[in-house]
């Protein structure tokens, strides 16, 4: 089954000066934090301690439970969570230290 090309409904088409000028808006309004060195690294070390004090059914690398337990007990699921968490962490690291003067 092939539709024809008329089928497309006219309301569908784009009109690229909409695109444009919502382009434009959304770069001279809204302010991106500049990327640091510095805040890569506490995003690293927040995901790292995440990781590793992480506990999930009472297993945790913190606690003496090895990787490769970890890893055959909870696979992809205790590397997302922890870093879903992670970054969570970070970012409120770096929300704090940005409003404090420290990065």
């Amino acid at each position: 089954h092939r539709l024809p090309a008329s089928s497309a409904p006219a309301h569908m088409a784009l009109d690229a000066s909409g695109i444009d000028a919502a382009t434009q808006l959304l770069a001279l309004q809204i302010p991106i934090p500049a990327y640091t060195p510095a805040k890569a690294f506490v995003m690293i070390l927040s995901n790292v301690f995440v990781i590793c004090t992480m506990s999930i059914q009472g297993k945790s690398l913190i606690s003496g439970t090895s990787h490769d337990e970890m890893v055959e007990s909870f696979g992809i699921t205790w590397l997302l969570s922890g870093t879903s968490l992670g970054h969570i962490v970070g970012a409120g690291a770096i929300l704090g230290l940005s409003a404090s003067g420290v990065l």
